[in-house]
């Protein structure tokens, strides 16, 4: 009867020492950490807060530049 009780001790001692692994956690929550900046980067690529297109009313007189740079 002690084998098994010895067994279940270790058994017990062993799923302990797993649970209070501090560097493991402080490990995988600083990945975790990186990974939802690293998706926040990449959700922000591409936008800019300044409009993609202007809407230029048809009706209003507007000098257009002269693209050769002459007048």
């Amino acid at each position: 009867m002690t084998d098994v009780d010895e067994k279940y001790r270790e058994r017990w001692q062993d799923k302990r020492k797993k649970t209070y692994d501090w560097k493991r956690l402080v490990i995988m929550v600083l990945a975790l950490i990186a990974i939802l900046y690293a998706l926040h980067r990449l959700d922000n690529v591409g936008k800019s807060d300044e409009p993609k297109v202007e809407f230029v009313d048809p009706g209003s007189e507007q000098n257009e530049p002269n693209p050769e740079g002459q007048q």
